[in-house]
C-alpha cells in the first residue's frame, strides 16, 4: 500500500514538483548468464536507468508493443531510430552504472507503458528471467507496474540488528531534492542506533517512520512513531490515514555536513519484548521530498532475538519447488510486492513429508513462533527437538481446522498488497504460536505431508 502525505502536502502535490515520488522498479537477475540488477527510475522529465553487472558491457532494450524504441549501453549512448546521443551520467563504477534518459531522447511519453530488458553484449539471455517478461514500466503514478521487485534500495542485512543502505536511486540536480545515497539501522545497547548520509549539504527536514507495533500505525507503512530532526512523536490517530501525532520528548540527533546520526532508546519505542523494528528515512525540502527506501516500497526490517536467523541457527528444508530457494524464509520480508520466487520459500511436491526446520546451537527458551503464509497449509505441525533430537509435536492443524487453541490473524500492518492484474486489495495472513511457558529446545520444525508456501519464519 502506498503511503500518502496527502495531509500535510497536497498542494505541493498538485504542483506536480515531487519528482522522488514518481513509481520506481527493479529487477534481479542471477548475473551469470545476465545482468545481475536492472532499475528504473522516474526522475523529472526522463528515467534513470541503474544495471549491476560483473564488469561486462550490457545493453538495454527499452520497446513497447515489441517495436523498439531506443537502447542504452553501458558508455551511455543512446540509439534511436539509428542515430546516437549520449544520455547523462549519473553513477559509474566497477559494479554499477546508470544515466538519464530525457523523455525527448527516449521518445516515451509520460502515460505509456515501455517494456525494458537488458542483456550482456553477445548474450541471448535477459533480465528480467524468471519468466522471460520485461520490466514494464510507466511514468504514471498509481498501480501499473507487474510482477516485477519494485525495491529501489540495495539492503544489505548484516544481522538480525544491522541492515546497511545503499541508495542507488539518485536524482536528476534539477529536481531539488535532498537526496538520500546510504545509511544505517542497528540495534546497539539497548538503543536504535541510525545514520544517513546525503549526496550533498542541502537544508532538509530529516523525517523517519518506525513501526513497532503490529496492526497499526499510519496508513500504509504502519507507522507508530515518527521523528522530524531531533523529536520523537507517537501516532495518536483514530483511524490509520489520520495524519495525528503527539510530540513525546527530543531524542539525540546531530548533524554534520551530509551525515545525519540518531540514538534513540529502544524501550520508548518498543513496548513488547519481542517483534520487529521497521525504517524507513526521508529527507523534505520545499522543492521536494527522497526516501530510503523510496515510498510505498518494502521495508527494511530489524529484528531483534529472533533465533530463525540467528548466528549459528542452521536452517534446513526438505526440498524446494522450480524456482525457489529456502533463503527467503528468514530475510525478512513479508511482502507480496515481491516476485513469489523471490519472497516465499515452497516445497517440493515429490517429497512425502515437507519441512522447514531451525536448530539451534545448544538448548534455548522459546516464547513463540511467528508464520507468515503464502498460502493456509491443508496440514501441518510445529515441533521441538528433545536434548537427544527426537521431534515432538506442540501444535497442529488438521484440514479444515485451526491451530491449537489460535486464530488466524490479519497480517502485519504494510501487508496489504494490490493484485495488478485485478486491481483488489488482498490481505496476507500470519499466526503467532505461544509455546507453552519454561519450553526450551534445541530446535523447532514445521511439518506437513501437503505443500508448505511459507514467507516467513521468526523464533523469539
Amino acid at each position: 500500500m502506498k503511503l500518502h502525505w496527502f495531509v500535510v502536502g497536497a498542494a505541493l502535490l498538485a504542483a506536480g514538483t515531487l519528482y522522488a515520488l514518481d513509481r520506481d522498479f527493479r529487477a534481479v537477475g542471477d548475473g551469470k548468464d545476465a545482468p545481475q540488477e536492472l532499475a528504473v527510475y522516474r526522475r523529472g522529465a526522463g528515467y534513470t536507468f541503474m544495471v549491476r553487472t560483473d564488469g561486462r558491457a550490457a545493453k538495454i532494450r527499452a520497446h513497447r508493443n515489441g517495436k523498439e524504441l531506443f537502447t542504452l549501453e553501458s558508455d551511455g549512448m543512446v540509439t534511436v531510430a539509428g542515430k546516437k546521443t549520449a544520455a547523462v551520467p549519473v553513477l559509474k563504477g566497477k559494479t554499477h552504472w546508470g544515466y538519464f534518459v530525457p523523455d525527448t531522447v527516449s521518445g516515451a511519453k509520460v502515460n505509456d507503458f515501455v517494456d525494458v530488458t537488458v542483456s550482456y553484449t553477445g548474450s541471448n539471455a535477459l533480465l528480467p528471467d524468471a519468466v522471460g517478461s520485461p520490466l514494464r514500466i510507466s511514468g504514471r503514478k498509481g498501480r501499473e507496474y507487474n510482477w516485477n521487485m519494485e525495491e529501489t534500495t540495495i539492503l544489505e542485512q548484516i544481522s538480525n540488528t544491522r541492515l546497511d543502505f545503499t541508495d542507488f536511486a539518485y536524482d536528476i540536480p534539477a529536481s531539488g531534492c535532498a537526496d538520500l545515497v546510504s545509511g544505517t539501522a542497528e540495534i546497539r545497547e539497548g538503543n536504535l542506533v541510525l545514520t544517513a548520509v546525503l549526496r550533498e549539504d542541502m537544508p532538509c527536514t530529516m523525517r523517519i517512520l518506525l513501526d513497532t507495533v503490529p496492526n497499526a500505525g499510519y496508513s500504509g507503512d504502519g507507522a507508530d512513531f515518527m521523528l522530524e530532526n531531533a523529536g520523537l512523536a507517537q501516532f495518536t490517530g483514530s483511524h490509520a490515514r489520520e495524519w495525528k501525532w503527539k510530540h513525546l520528548k527530543k531524542v539525540e540527533y546531530r548533524r554534520t555536513g551530509v551525515k545525519c546520526e540518531w540514538s534513540i532508546p529502544l524501550k520508548e519505542i518498543r513496548p513488547a519484548e519481542v517483534g520487529r523494528v521497521r525504517v524507513r528515512f526521508t529527507a523534505r525540502t520545499k522543492a521536494g521530498v527522497d526516501e530510503m527506501p523510496s515510498q510505498g516500497k518494502i521495508f527494511p526490517i530489524l529484528r531483534p532475538g529472533n533465533l530463525a536467523a540467528a548466528a549459528g541457527t542452521e536452517m534446513s528444508v526438505s526440498g524446494c519447488a522450480p524456482m525457489y530457494k529456502a533463503y527467503p524464509l528468514t530475510d525478512g520480508q513479508t511482502s507480496r510486492r515481491i516476485h513469489w520466487c523471490f519472497e516465499s520459500w515452497a516445497s517440493n511436491s515429490a517429497d512425502k513429508v515437507r519441512f522447514a526446520q531451525f536448530v539451534f546451537p545448544a538448548a534455548v527458551p522459546v516464547r513463540q513462533m511467528v508464520i507468515w503464509w503464502e498460502d493456509l497449509p491443508k496440514d501441518v505441525a510445529i515441533q521441538t527437538m528433545n536434548k537427544v533430537g527426537e521431534w515432538s509435536t506442540v501444535f497442529s492443524k488438521n484440514a479444515g481446522g485451526k491451530a491449537s487453541g489460535q486464530d488466524w490473524v490479519a497480517a502485519e500492518t504494510g501487508a496489504v498488497v494490490v493484485d495488478a492484474a485485478a486491481d483488489a486489495e488482498k490481505k496476507a495472513e500470519k499466526i503467532v504460536l505461544p509455546f507453552p511457558a519454561g519450553t526450551v529446545t534445541k530446535g523447532v520444525r514445521i511439518q506437513s505431508t501437503h505443500e508448505l508456501w511459507i514467507r516467513e519464519i521468526e523464533i523469539y
